[in-house]
């Protein structure tokens, strides 16, 4: 996994978790741990995407 995607995935998780605490704090627990893992997996996303972009432009 690149270091852009892991960075993502733990940044994404930490977020995510954090704002749904603060959003749904009335909410059964399992919710909050549901909202840090998509946040993560948003994070993973967007890391593969940047380094997708970092290697496509530096072949130009």
């Amino acid at each position: 996994m690149p270091p852009a995607a892991l960075l993502g995935s733990a940044t994404g998780l930490l977020v995510a978790y954090v704002a749904a605490e603060a959003v749904l704090s009335l909410t059964p627990h399992p919710v909050h741990w549901l909202a840090g893992a998509s946040g993560a997996a948003a994070g993973i996303a967007l890391g593969y995407l940047y380094q997708w972009q970092r290697r496509r432009a530096d072949h130009r």
